[in-house]
C-alpha cells in the first residue's frame, strides 16, 4: 500500500515531496521522501538521503534512495534548491540534539 501522507516521529505529519531529517544509524542525515507504503504492516518512506557538502547545513538534491522507518524521521526541513545544491535549515532542536550526543 502507497500513501500520499503519514505521521512520522515525534507526530510529525509527512508528504511526498517534503525534506526531512532523518535518524541514521549513530548520525542524522538529511532526504527527500519519493513514497510513503506500508510493507508487511511497517510504515516507511522510500527517501533519496542527500549528499552533504563542506559547508553548513548544504546538500547535494541528489544521492542513494532508501527505505527508512517512519518513526526514525525526527521533522521535516525548510529548503532551498538553486543548481542541484540544497540550502537546508534544520528543524527546532536538532542543532541542539546534536550537540549534546557529540558531548
Amino acid at each position: 500500500m502507497t500513501f500520499v501522507d503519514a505521521k512520522a516521529g515525534n507526530f510529525v505529519t509527512c508528504h511526498i515531496g517534503d525534506v526531512v531529517y532523518i535518524t541514521w544509524g549513530s548520525d542524522m542525515a538529511i532526504g527527500r521522501i519519493n513514497k510513503l507504503c506500508s510493507i508487511d504492516g511497517e510504515c516507511m518512506a522510500f527517501v533519496c538521503i542527500w549528499t552533504r557538502l563542506p559547508q553548513v547545513n548544504m546538500f547535494h538534491d541528489n544521492g542513494e534512495c532508501y527505505f527508512v522507518l517512519l518513526i526514525d524521521i525526527v521533522d521535516t526541513c525548510i529548503y532551498k534548491i538553486e543548481r542541484d545544491v540544497a540550502y537546508v535549515v534544520p528543524p527546532r532542536g536538532a542543532v541542539h540534539d546534536a550537540l549534546v550526543k557529540k558531548r
